[in-house]
Parts: structure tokens; sequence; C-alpha cells
């Protein structure tokens, strides 16, 4: 369906859709704005528009009147900011990839790898990761102050170890500059 339909073309195609003689349908975001069909159980979604809205309009074809309904969302690394741009509105994603007949579930888009010899940041990643039974205001200050108290405490301990490690060097030098007076 699109725009260019006149309104018999448009009719005739709704009572098909409406009387399940027709099983998919491929409508432009315009076109399927003005859809609203019971029994709409999927979408398939290629691409992002540029307005977040028309997303949210093309998705919500589906699952209504408080039946559950799937989007699929085709997409493209370009639109990588949209998604969590729709993320951050509270709209969830699922990322997979279909290989070889199946679907493989991947890594969310913006999760930080967290390097695995590094204990710095399997400790950040822990508190960010944390699920909180219920969320409480100013719980992202806290989290934060809680991360920057952890790389302070990094940070001192690896001034403390220079410290040291410059204290042995300077005795080292030392004990070396007076075995040479005495030689």
């Amino acid at each position: 369906m699109h725009g260019g339909l006149t309104p018999r073309e448009r009719t005739k195609a709704m009572r098909e859709l409406v009387n399940i003689e027709k099983s998919y349908v491929v409508a432009t975001d315009i076109a399927a704005r003005g859809i609203d069909i019971e029994g709409i159980s999927h979408v398939i979604s290629l691409g992002f528009p540029k307005e977040l809205d028309y997303y949210i309009h093309r998705s919500g074809r589906t699952g209504r009147a408080g039946n559950d309904g799937i989007c699929y969302a085709l997409y493209k690394k370009q639109d990588d900011a949209m998604i969590r741009s729709l993320e951050i509105k509270g709209i969830g994603f699922q990322h997979r990839s279909f290989k070889n007949g199946k679907w493989i579930e991947l890594d969310a888009l913006h999760k930080k790898k967290v390097k695995k010899d590094d204990p710095l940041e399997k400790e950040i990643a822990k508190i960010v990761s944390k699920k909180k039974k219920q969320v409480k205001p100013g719980y992202k200050v806290k989290r934060k102050a809680e991360v920057e108290k952890l790389k302070r405490k990094a940070r001192r301990k690896m001034i403390q170890e220079d410290i040291q490690r410059q204290k042995k060097e300077r005795a080292k030098a030392k004990q070396i500059e007076k075995r040479g007076d005495f030689s």
C-alpha cells in the first residue's frame, strides 16, 4: 500500500486485509498510519525513518487492544543512533542476526565490552549492570559516584605502587653510590 493508491484501490486492499484474503501487506509509512486492523501480529520494518515518531507509529500497527505483537527492524550500522534514542524512550530491542537458517543472539549495540584481564573494568561493570529492585531518585548519580570512587581508589593504588618503586630505586642508587665511595 502506498499514498498513490486511489481511494477505491485503498478500500479494496483494506477489505481484502480485513477479510483475511491477504496474509501480507507491504506499506509505506504514510499508508501504514491509517491501517488499524485487528489481528496484525508482526510488522517488519526496513530501516529507521528520520522522525522517530514514524517508527513508533509503524511498529504500533501490531499488538493492538492488549494483544501481543512483534516488530522486526532490519537495520544498518548507520541506524545505531536511532536505536539508542528509541531505547532511551523506553522501547526495548533484542539484537539478533539471521545466519545459516537460525536466529543468533547479539550483544546490545551500546553494551561496553569488558576487558577480561582488567579487575577495575570488572568492578565497574558489576556496578553499572546491577539490577535495582526499585528505581530510586538519584540512582544514576549514586552509580556514577560509586564508579568514580573505584577509579580514584585504583589511581591511588597505582600512585602508591609508583612511589614505592621510586623509593626502592633511590635506595638502590644510594647503596651503589656508597659502595662507589668506599671502593
